[in-house]
């Protein structure tokens, strides 16, 4: 998900835990938009964080963001 748009200046960003946490939720938000639902049992469900993170095999937005400001 390191969108260049979400991310730009993410090497001079001073993260507190609440910034994190945000960031977190709108990165499983934008994934579960590109992901969809799926259909369990007959009924549609979203998917759960660990399907998403089992789909999308890259390092989370801020680890992301921590690792560009050790750079």
């Amino acid at each position: 998900m390191s969108s260049t748009v979400l991310t730009y200046g993410a090497e001079t960003w001073t993260l507190s835990k609440q910034d994190e946490y945000r960031l977190s939720i709108f990165e499983r938000k934008i994934l579960r938009r590109i992901y969809g639902p799926v259909i369990d049992k007959g009924e549609w469900r979203i998917r759960t964080n660990r399907e998403l993170y089992q789909l999308y095999d890259e390092k989370d937005i801020v680890k992301f963001c921590k690792l560009s400001r050790l750079r």
